[in-house]
């Protein structure tokens, strides 16, 4: 049986990217997992209302749309200040990102790509859980 874990520092948690109206943030569990790309690139999937972060390794896979990201480490974290992508999807979706909600990271290691659901804030799931025990 074959397995892709993540590994996690004890105080690391869960993969988490969070959306404000500001910009995107990852924490490091997040950062380890895409393995510290140089740059990424961010789309949005409109009928999914998934937001996908392509990783980008080297400068042959680089262009016009990537985003600096590890250069942007800082304390364990990475902000990309986005406020107009940021905008677009509380447009697209409805979501007021006025304060920070918060999202797991689903990482694809075949596609080099991070996935968050907008559909399913990490509050949210919580929430949820915390009603079924």
């Amino acid at each position: 049986m074959e397995y892709n874990f993540v590994w996690t520092a004890p105080s690391g948690g869960a993969p988490v990217v969070s959306i404000a109206s500001y910009g995107i943030t990852f924490n490091s569990v997040v950062i380890e997992m895409m393995h510290r790309p140089k740059k990424i690139m961010i789309g949005y999937d409109d009928n999914k209302k998934v937001v996908g972060f392509k990783a980008i390794y080297t400068s042959e896979e680089e262009n016009e749309k990537c985003f600096p990201f590890i250069e942007r480490e800082r304390n364990g974290y990475i902000r990309i200040g986005s406020r107009d992508f940021v905008k677009y999807l509380a447009n697209r979706t409805g979501l007021d990102f006025m304060k920070s909600t918060r999202y797991i990271g689903v990482w694809d290691e075949e596609q080099k790509l991070l996935t968050i659901n907008l559909t399913e804030p990490m509050d949210q799931i919580m929430e949820i859980e915390d009603v079924q025990e």
